[in-house]
């Protein structure tokens, strides 16, 4: 029920469209399909559906991602050679048999008790993206000192400025995460061995 004096989302979009239309430097609107999208996203039946996409993608990333560094690495003999031969499918049999059985590792010490790993789950993730975003910055300092020409250093600086803006941001939201556990006691709830 809406309270009086107040308009419907619709009708202020409808108003404000019809405002842009008769105006003479009109913004192109938003495109339908767009506005659809936005809506469909808002809508609480499909918002259940988003957390389990974002760990499928975080999964998939995780079997297709670490097989291929598992690789490069073993290359270079910081692994044990193994990891550095592809399968039948062109990927690395052995990282991935690797990658399921440490993944097992934590689901059997905390019960599967999915309390418990979603706020380790949290910080690896943030703490590789914080990693990554901020080796992709170092690079960006370094390719600085070597580019001479100067559209190749607008280049490598706004890449800089991404990735030391992605760097923060994630640094931040780590260190939110990792505080906001300790306060709340996610240590004692997350480990079997102090609860």
């Amino acid at each position: 029920m809406l309270r009086p004096g107040r308009k419907r989302r619709d009708d202020c979009y409808a108003a404000h469209k019809s405002d842009e239309l008769s105006s003479s430097h009109a913004r192109t609107p938003l495109p339908a399909a767009l506005v659809d999208a936005h809506r469909l996203l808002l809508n609480p039946a499909v918002a259940g559906f988003e957390p389990g996409l974002v760990l499928c993608l975080s999964a998939s990333t995780s079997f297709v991602g670490l097989p291929r560094l598992c690789h490069v690495v073993a290359q270079d003999d910081f692994l044990p050679r193994p990891f550095a031969t592809f399968g039948r499918r062109l990927v690395s049999s052995v990282g991935i048999v690797y990658l399921a059985l440490t993944a097992r590792l934590p689901l059997t010490v905390f019960d599967g008790i999915t309390d418990r790993l979603i706020p380790l789950f949290a910080i690896g993730a943030f703490l590789t993206f914080s990693m990554s975003q901020t080796g992709m910055a170092v690079h960006w300092r370094r390719e600085l000192r070597d580019k001479h020409h100067a559209a190749e250093r607008r280049r490598v600086w706004f890449n800089l400025v991404i990735n030391a803006i992605g760097a923060s941001t994630t640094v931040t939201a780590l260190a939110v995460i990792v505080v906001a556990e300790f306060a709340q006691g996610g240590w004692t709830r997350s480990s079997p061995f102090l609860a």
